[in-house]
Parts: structure tokens; sequence; C-alpha cells
């Protein structure tokens, strides 16, 4: 199983009725608050020997699928942000560094938060 579909499952039952897309690929449209999972690197984990586990980077997308921005803004900012990153921070070993705010697509806001995490070699 990917690191991305890892983080995908543990993300999905902390956040119900979200999409949780386990691919940095394009979404068109979206029709319901979404988390997008994209890895930037992979490296082995400094403390574990070479080949037991591996640090990974990347970046978790949560958008609004609320398409007036003052509405979108609200939402990101009340709810769906503190609820992504009271997920991430309940995880054992991911981290997150920064969150910026970004659009989704021409219509739609969403927060871009960088990641890292480490994941066990099976």
């Amino acid at each position: 199983m990917s690191a991305r579909q890892e983080l995908a499952d543990y993300l999905a039952p902390l956040l119900p009725g979200w999409k949780i897309v386990a691919s940095f690929r394009p979404i068109d449209t979206i029709e319901r608050p979404t988390v997008r999972i994209g890895l930037k690197s992979l490296a082995p984990h400094a403390e574990a020997g070479y080949g037991t586990a591996r640090t990974v980077t990347g970046t978790i997308t949560v958008a609004s699928h609320l398409r007036d921005f003052a509405k979108a803004e609200d939402q990101l900012d009340n709810n769906l942000l503190p609820a992504l990153l009271d997920a991430i921070e309940a995880h054992p070993t991911v981290i997150w560094t920064d969150a910026e705010m970004t659009k989704w697509q021409a219509d739609q806001l969403a927060y871009d938060v960088q990641v890292t995490f480490t994941t066990t070699e099976e």
C-alpha cells in the first residue's frame, strides 16, 4: 500500500462525509469538502536502519466545495482546516509545518498543508 493510501485510510474515518483522494491528480469538480494527498519526496529515515523506514514529505490540500469566496474562506478557516489539522496532529508520525491558502480552481479556495511523516517498509 502506498504512503498516500495509508494516510488517506487514516484520515477517512476522522473526516466523515469528505472526499479523500490519495493522488495528486486533477479533480475538475468537487461537490463536498475534499482532501487531496500528494507526495513530494521519500528518503531513508535518519534514525531507523536503512530499508526499515522512510521519511515522506508531501502536501495535503483541503478544498471547499463552496464557490462564493467569502463563504468558502469562512468554511475553510472555521471548520475544514481546523478539522484537518486536528486529524493530522492526532497521527503519531505526521507533522505539519505550514498551511497556505490557494485556489483549487478559478472559483474555489483551498489550503495546501505541508506535511512530513514516517512510514515503515513492508
